[in-house]
């Protein structure tokens, strides 16, 4: 713990199972949903696609309704 600072680890550059595994430890229950950007790079805005697909799942959580995403496994 006391070196974790000098590793410059961030959530853009861990593997998802080093996140994941983190993130179990703090609850019983983990909820990870990805996006996919169509393009990605320095100053690129988020794309129209992008932003709906957020809205859209803004919406869902705010209803209560996550859990009727498709899962992955």
């Amino acid at each position: 713990a006391e070196r974790i600072g000098a590793l410059g680890l961030s959530t853009h550059s861990m593997p998802l199972s080093l996140f994941m595994t983190y993130v179990s430890d703090l609850t019983s229950r983990v909820v990870l949903i990805g996006v996919q950007p169509r393009l990605m790079g320095l100053g690129v805005p988020m794309s129209s696609e992008v932003a709906e697909a957020g809205d859209a799942l803004a919406g869902l959580i705010a209803q209560g309704k996550w859990d009727t995403l498709r899962e992955l496994t």
